[in-house]
């Protein structure tokens, strides 16, 4: 039996597909894009912390410390208990 369209998740479809697109820029090498992929899929989604975390840890490969630091800051406060968001930030300090 078929996959019924009516019944995927399309607001989680929508979320993850700039979360993949994003990487995949990444993985090409193409900073710019991933960027400005992981931005949409954090507007798209505000409570997930991870495109937050992808667009910190960019920022911190960049050198940029005190944008990654916003970043896992924010992702820290989505999801206080995140671990990555705590690690990714005594990286920072």
């Amino acid at each position: 039996m078929g996959v019924v369209f009516t019944e995927l998740p399309w607001g989680l479809i929508l979320i993850l597909l700039p979360l993949a697109a994003g990487q995949w820029c990444y993985q090409q090498g193409y900073e710019t894009c991933s960027e400005q992929t992981w931005s949409v899929a954090a507007n798209l989604s505000p409570a997930d912390a991870n495109p937050l975390l992808a667009l910190g840890s960019l920022y911190f490969e960049r050198g940029e410390l005190a944008t990654a630091e916003q970043y896992f800051k924010a992702a820290r406060n989505v999801t206080p208990d995140s671990p990555e968001a705590l690690n990714n930030l005594g990286l920072v300090y």
